[in-house]
């Protein structure tokens, strides 16, 4: 494989990893190590709530459901088989909760009905019913699937809510969480370390990168004239030091004299 083909795979992995160690955080700080996820909306004024089957019953764990009335307000919810509360509620305008957003962590609502509901906590369809001042809690343990549960007040009228939660928990989410964050840092750290690998390698040489090697010179002519230049050796004498002078030999003659 080149060294760009090798950077590239790297760099795929190192955002892979990247991108799975994000998502795994995100979830561990949504859900907690407990697992818990909760989504809420805030309804529209003048209808009745009902929470269908494929938004309760869409995991098979238990589910809390938690309604909120503005200034202390009265609030009653009930839960019952969907073909009874269907029939119980008729076209009357209500806010049907459809599904969950795990982006925003809201709960998808929908606007439905004109009508007016019935009285609702006097019917004898329902299989569990609670009601409070302020705030009513329901839960669901997915035992009796599917239902639908619908939040009112005991006489059919729309409840004021402020908010409106549903409350999910499996520790299982969090274990998938806390793999997906150690996953992807294991696959960026493998990715970056092996970028720093392809980074510092030296390239791997080939025939064309050798430099074309020196010309052989031919070895000198024996019979052709030394040109080097002579090297004299010179004898340095101190410096104030003169040489003596010779004087001539005396003749045969004066030596006689």
């Amino acid at each position: 494989m080149s060294p760009v083909s090798k950077r590239a795979a790297l760099g795929v992995l190192t955002l892979a990893g990247l991108v799975l160690a994000v998502a795994g955080l995100w979830f561990l700080a949504h859900l907690g190590l407990s697992g818990t996820g909760s989504f809420r909306a805030t309804p529209s004024t003048g209808r009745i709530v009902v929470l269908d089957p494929s938004v309760l019953n869409r995991v098979d764990s238990p589910v809390t459901i938690t309604a909120k009335a503005k200034d202390g307000g009265d609030v009653w919810i009930g839960r019952a088989a969907p073909s009874d509360a269907r029939s119980l509620v008729g076209k009357a305008a209500a806010t049907s909760v459809t599904g969950v957003s795990v982006s925003g962590w809201r709960l998808e609502t929908a606007a439905r009905g004109t009508g007016t509901a019935p009285t609702l906590a006097g019917a004898d369809l329902w299989r569990q019913q609670v009601a409070g001042k302020g705030t009513a809690t329901l839960a669901i343990s997915q035992t009796h699937a599917p239902e639908t549960v619908v939040v009112a007040t005991r006489s059919g009228k729309p409840a004021d809510l402020s908010e409106l939660t549903l409350t999910w928990q499996r520790q299982a989410w969090t274990a998938e969480a806390v793999t997906a964050l150690v996953l992807g840092l294991l696959l960026m750290a493998g990715g970056v370390a092996g970028l720093a690998r392809v980074r510092g390698a030296r390239p791997e040489r080939t025939e064309s990168d050798d430099p074309t090697p020196p010309e052989r010179t031919k070895p000198d002519d024996p019979t052709a004239p030394d040109t080097r230049p002579e090297t004299t050796e010179q004898t340095q004498q101190p410096a104030g030091t003169t040489e003596p002078t010779q004087q001539p030999a005396a003749t045969s003659e004066e030596g006689r004299r």
